[in-house]
């Protein structure tokens, strides 16, 4: 890298050896998935990495720092979607009351009881709030 003439701070460059800006990297990736005849743009990567990261728990600062975001505004978008789909599967199982428990009750082996819960709330979040979440995805 420190040969070409960008310097050491630029990764991805034009033919003449110049920095590529954002602008210029997502028109070229635009005519290189038309040419290779695929669906996609370079937002479309970016859109579904930062996605896939804050519905796996990233932070806003994880996000600002992977991305090259500044202030909290462009993660906010992904880790509201993600923290509302998150506690909304979580609260699904509030909707139904605990049964009453009495002298049969049949008893559990150590941690059957989490897995049994566990697939009771994925099975209520389902019935009740449904893949999207209690309201219909924005665009």
């Amino acid at each position: 890298m420190e040969a070409t003439k960008t310097g050491d701070m630029v990764f991805i460059a034009k033919p003449d050896g110049t920095a590529m800006t954002k602008e210029s990297f997502g028109n070229w990736f635009a005519e290189a998935c038309v040419a290779a005849d695929v669906p996609g743009r370079a937002h479309g990567l970016r859109k579904a990495g930062a996605t896939r990261a804050a519905n796996r728990g990233a932070s806003d600062a994880q996000l600002d720092a992977i991305f090259g975001w500044s202030g909290r505004g462009m993660a906010a978008l992904y880790t509201k979607n993600a923290n509302r789909q998150r506690l909304a599967e979580e609260a699904a199982s509030l909707l139904i009351p605990e049964p009453k428990k009495n002298a049969y009750s049949r008893t559990l082996s150590p941690g059957a009881g989490n897995v049994a819960k566990k697939e009771e709330n994925q099975m209520l979040r389902k019935m009740v709030v449904g893949e999207a979440g209690l309201e219909p995805a924005k665009a």
